[in-house]
Order: structure tokens, then C-alpha cells, then sequence
């Protein structure tokens, strides 16, 4: 079959499951034409078949899915739509194959050909792929997705090999898009491993039973885990290339690596402590250092002493002697703050008998994400709130073998005085907090907050209330939870998020912020129940005000087609809200056509004016006429 320029070759998907695909031609210039005529429908709508991706389906248009179409669903053309999830589509679909050049500097897509027999291949890698679904990495860099040219054509695109990156995109959030759209995980933390107290750091990753893939030595987490991505991008490059077409590939994990700058560290650790014992005892030769423990209280004056030198508490935190904390205002409360939380303290450093620094205001700590010496953190987890304490801390736990330069000495024991005034309660959780906990824990989390938030909100306090909402939403927020073990997760899920984001819109609707109050309305809608009749109510509800009356009916009218059982709203509140909108509409359209009204007559008139000024024109020029005759 011959194809002009003007035309492409499409595929058409039967609903039913017995027929076969079959090329159809489609005109480029008036391809909406040849869709409906295909399809035998007034309408369409389209789905992409992923996120950014260039290639996509048309589907005839349905307004209300019933039990008797049940027939008509598209069961083949559904399953390429990955990411609408459990979205149903009926009636026979179009697939479109667009593709963008892999050209520096080009990126608009245009139809192209595809034949029944690619996309066969497509559909078989799209609904039944080899381990994980295919990704377009370079395509990714542009914002775009070609995964038909993926899994059609090899690559030879990879990115550059070392360990630096020179690439648009950060390369961890091209990974966690990786994990998101292929392998179903919002994010997979790496593990660490510190050679020493403060660093270098290694980062690795578990990729299968068999597979660990390692950064190289680094000096800071980040840097090494940023190291890391890379290295598990090149090799799920590698492993997409091997799945679809075959191509071998070697790759190195990094684990040799690893063991030798282990080795290599641990060597110059050795050589390091033994330099430093052969300096002291040289120096206690000399008189110069007493015999006794590596570390011991310094005796200095302290900013408090309410206790009496009899009654101070001494607790050896680690049970090594390593973190020594020494009580000198007790407090009553027995609380203790936790990874994550958020405490009011004020502290003075000593070094060598001398204050080095200071914060005698109320200053913001949060434990395990502040900037601060590890020894501190521990040391605040210990402490209750209205306690003030003396810690020494040893230099595995401070500032370790560099010290700081011209203010603590290399391997230096530091003491830090600590009032600890308060554990706060965050308005928003840690990100350190919301990693430690389970899928389980906060949902009962947004739970607990949404309960609270009731009496506010009886009280009229809807400030307050937006802002534990909007706590609770870091909750429930998919890109904050884990994979859902169980269906019954799942649902609690759905039903807290959809609680929360409605009560969002509840609450900015009172203070009158309706661009507020569409965003959360259709955040309820995207958890997965867009036949909500409160997410109709409140898109009915932002169409009225913004004097859309046609649409503000619509949504009313899904809202209570959705409402089955009636237990949003009554069938007569319904009505009596259908009534206020074609009211509102019916005065609308007649101010309308007032308006038309008085704008035509003004024309007329313009025209008789006009009319009578020319007809007197021509009397003057047939009189001047006459007289001249």
C-alpha cells in the first residue's frame, strides 16, 4: 500500500479482544477527521501512553461509564495506558507513533509510520515487559519520551563513563524517575559506609541478589551517592539494551574498588594512630602529659550549678566512655526527643578549658539533620525538656582527626553546656522523619492530624486548620510513601488523602481562595476516585465564581450522578442548587443578549444616519444639477 506524503500509517486497536490489530492510513493535516470516522464517534479524547512521551492513543469519548459497556471496554488499549492506572476505556482506540529526532536542538515530535508487526513488539514490551519497563534515559535529559524508538531501535546513547557529570539533569532525580515510572518505587535509598568518624564516605546500592553496585571514595554523602546514580544509570542502560535486543555488555561494579580504598584507609589509620602513640609517650618522657585515661572531666566552672556537687548525675551515654554527660539541672518531665524532632536549646563549646563558641539564645535544633557534631545529637536525645547538662564528647564523635584548623586541635575532646528548653512540635514532618516511618505510621499520622484539626475548625479558626492540613498532606503525598503492601492499605490511604485534601478545599473556600480550592479538589480526584461527588461538588462550587454557569450545572449533575446513595448531599439540596445555577445562567444569557441587543440597535441607528447624510448628498448634487441644465 502506497502512503503519500500528506498521509501516516496508524494502528487500529478492535475493543474486541478476537480481532486483530490492523494498519489504518491517517491524514496529517486532518487527522481529527479520519480519527472520528474511525472510531464512529462525535468525540475523542487522547492518552499518552507515558509521562512526556510522544506517541499516544485515541479513544471515542465517554461521558458516564455504565454496567452495559462493560462489552465495549478496550481491554488491549488500556493496559498501554500505564499511567492512568485503573482508568477504563471502551470502543475501538487509534495508536499514533510520533517520534522527536535524536538531534542536539530538536525536539518537536511528528507522526511517522508504524506497521502492525512493531507495534506488536511495542505492545508485548509495554503490558509484559522483561523485569522492568522500558525508559527513554535520553530522551529524559530533554523532557521528553520516545519509549516506541526504545524498544523498536537499539542505542548506542549512554552516558559518559567517570565519575563526573556533565549531563542538563541532576543525576538522582533522573534515577528516582526511573525507579518511579519502571520499577514502581517513589525512591530507593542507597547505604552507607564511613571509613572513619566524619567521612570519606562509600554509597551502594543492591540492585538484585546478585548485583551491588559501589560508589567511589568520596568525602561527603552526597557526593558519593551522586557518584553512585551515575554508575546504576549506566548499567540499567546497559541491562534495557541487553533485555530488548540482546547486546552483551561488561560492567564494573566498583567492588574492587571499594575493598582496596578500604584497605588502603584502614593502612593510613593504622600509621596514623601509631605515630600519634609513639608522640605521646615521647611526650610523657618528658613530662610533658600525665599518665591516666585517654579522656577525663574537665574541671571548669559551669554556667548553672543548681545541684548540689553531691547530688550531680554522671551517665556514660554509649557505655564506652565516649559521650559523658553530666546533670546540672534536673527537670521533672521524662520526655526525649527522637530522630526527627525539633528542639529549643541554647549551649556554649569548650575546648582545652577555653569557651569557643556560644548561642545563649533560643536557637532551633533538629535532631539528626542540624549541622552539628554527632556527639551533640546524641546528647539531646538523652536530655529532657528544662534539663541543663555538661557533655564531653570524645573527637570520634566531634571533630574527629582534622579538628578545625587554629581552634580545635587534631583528635581533641570537646565540652558542650546544654539547656534544653523545649521539644517542639513541627508544623511540617522531617524529611528524616517521614523516611523512618512506615506506610502504616503515617497514614495514622494524617489520621491523628485530621481529627485534631475538627475542633478548630468548629471554632472558626481556619488558619490554623489550613496549616495542620497541610502538615497532614506531607503525609499522605505518594512521592513521601513506600510501595502498599496490601489492598487494604492502599484504601486507607485513599480514603485519609481524600479526606484531607477535600477539607483543604473546604477551608480555603471560607477565606474565599478559589484557585486554592481547585488544586486540593483535584488532588482528591488524582488518589484514584475521580467520580467523588464532593471533587464534582467542589469543581461545581469554583465554576460558579468564576461565573461559568454551564460548567458549574455539569459538575453538580456528575456530583449527584456520582452520589448514589445520597450521603454527600439530600436529592432535594441537589435540586435546590441546580436551581440557583440555571437561574444564575438563564439571568446571564439574558444580559447577554441585552447587551447584543443594544449593541445592534446602536448600529442601525449609525447606519440611518449614515443613509440619510448620503440620500441629502445626492438631492444636492441632483439640484445642482438641475441648474446647471
Amino acid at each position: 500500500m502506497e502512503i503519500s506524503m500528506d498521509h501516516h500509517q496508524a494502528i487500529l486497536i478492535p475493543y474486541d479482544v478476537n480481532k486483530p490489530f490492523q494498519t489504518i492510513t491517517v491524514s496529517k493535516k486532518d487527522t481529527s477527521i479520519d480519527v472520528l470516522k474511525y472510531l464512529d464517534s462525535k468525540e475523542f479524547l487522547i492518552e499518552y501512553i507515558s509521562k512526556q512521551d510522544v506517541s499516544y492513543i485515541y479513544f471515542p469519548k465517554v461521558e458516564k461509564y455504565t454496567d452495559d459497556m462493560e462489552v465495549l471496554r478496550n481491554e488491549r488499549a488500556s493496559l498501554l495506558v500505564r499511567r492512568t492506572g485503573s482508568k477504563v476505556f471502551c470502543g475501538n482506540a487509534i495508536f499514533i507513533r510520533s517520534t522527536v529526532p535524536r538531534k542536539e536542538g530538536v525536539h518537536s515530535a511528528h507522526p511517522v509510520d508504524i506497521t502492525v508487526e512493531q507495534f506488536q513488539r511495542v505492545y508485548q514490551y509495554i503490558t509484559n515487559p522483561p523485569i522492568v519497563h522500558a525508559f527513554d534515559f535520553e530522551g529524559n535529559l530533554e523532557s521528553y519520551s520516545d519509549l516506541v524508538d526504545v524498544i523498536l531501535n537499539p542505542s548506542t546513547f549512554n552516558f559518559p563513563d567517570g565519575d563526573i557529570w556533565i549531563e542538563k539533569k541532576n543525576q538522582n532525580a533522573i534515577l528516582n524517575e526511573y525507579y518511579s515510572r519502571c520499577i514502581g518505587l517513589t525512591t530507593a535509598e542507597p547505604l552507607y559506609e564511613a571509613f572513619g568518624q566524619g567521612g570519606p564516605f562509600v554509597s551502594f546500592f543492591k540492585v538484585d541478589k546478585e548485583l551491588t553496585i559501589y560508589s567511589s571514595v568520596q568525602s561527603t554523602k552526597s557526593k558519593a551517592r551522586m557518584v553512585l546514580s551515575h554508575r546504576l544509570l549506566r548499567y540499567y542502560i546497559y541491562r534495557q539494551q541487553n533485555l530488548f535486543f540482546g547486546t552483551e555488555f561488561t560492567f564494573d561494579n566498583g567492588y574492587q574498588e571499594y575493598i582496596e580504598s578500604k584497605e588502603k584507609d584502614a593502612q593510613e589509620r593504622i600509621e596514623y594512630q601509631q605515630k600519634k602513640a609513639e608522640q605521646l609517650k615521647q611526650q610523657q618522657l618528658e613530662g610533658g602529659v600525665p599518665d591516666g585515661p585517654d579522656i577525663k572531666m574537665v574541671d571548669t566552672p559551669t554556667v548553672t550549678q543548681e545541684l548540689k556537687e553531691e547530688d550531680i548525675e554522671i551517665y556514660d551515654l554509649l557505655n564506652n566512655s565516649k559521650i559523658i554527660k553530666k546533670v546540672t539541672t534536673k527537670t521533672s518531665s521524662t520526655a526525649c526527643p527522637s530522630f526527627g524532632d525539633q528542639v529549643s536549646m541554647s549551649f556554649r563549646l569548650y575546648c582545652e578549658n577555653k569557651m569557643i563558641g556560644e548561642d545563649s539564645g533560643k536557637i532551633l535544633f533538629v535532631i539528626g539533620e542540624s549541622n552539628n557534631i554527632v556527639g551533640l545529637h546524641i546528647a539531646l536525645m538523652n536530655m529532657s525538656p528544662g534539663e541543663k547538662a555538661s557533655v564531653l564528647i570524645h573527637p570520634d564523635f566531634a571533630y574527629g582527626d582534622l579538628g578545625i584548623p587554629n581552634l580545635i586541635p587534631p583528635q581533641t575532646p570537646v565540652r558542650v553546656e546544654v539547656h534544653m528548653m523545649s521539644i517542639d512540635s513541627r508544623c511540617n514532618p522531617s524529611k528524616l522523619k517521614l523516611h523512618l516511618m512506615t506506610t502504616q505510621q503515617k497514614i495514622e499520622a494524617a489520621k491523628k492530624i485530621r481529627t485534631m484539626t475538627k475542633n478548630f475548625f468548629s471554632a472558626n479558626q481556619i488558619g490554623k486548620c489550613i496549616k495542620l492540613y497541610r502538615s497532614a498532606v506531607n503525609y499522605v503525598e505518594l512521592e513521601n510513601l513506600g510501595k502498599f503492601e496490601t489492598q487494604e492499605l492502599f484504601d486507607q490511604w485513599k480514603d485519609e488523602a481524600i479526606a484531607i485534601f477535600i477539607n483543604l478545599a473546604i477551608c480555603y473556600s471560607r477565606i474565599q481562595r478559589w484557585d486554592r480550592v481547585y488544586l486540593y479538589a483535584k488532588k482528591a480526584g488524582i488518589c484514584g476516585d475521580e467520580d467523588n461527588p464532593k471533587v464534582h461538588f467542589w469543581f461545581s462550587r469554583c465554576a460558579e465564581v468564576k461565573n461559568d454557569y454551564e460548567n458549574a450545572i455539569v459538575e453538580m449533575l456528575n456530583s449527584q450522578n456520582a452520589d448514589y446513595n445520597n450521603t454527600y448531599m439530600k436529592p432535594e439540596q441537589y435540586q435546590t442548587r441546580l436551581s440557583h445555577l440555571k437561574k444564575l445562567l438563564n439571568k446571564q444569557t439574558q444580559a447577554e443578549k441585552n447587551m447584543y441587543k443594544k449593541i445592534f440597535e446602536n448600529f442601525v441607528e449609525d447606519v440611518d444616519v449614515n443613509q440619510d447624510e448620503i440620500l441629502q448628498e445626492e438631492s444636492k448634487d441632483i439640484e445642482m444639477d438641475t441648474l446647471n441644465d
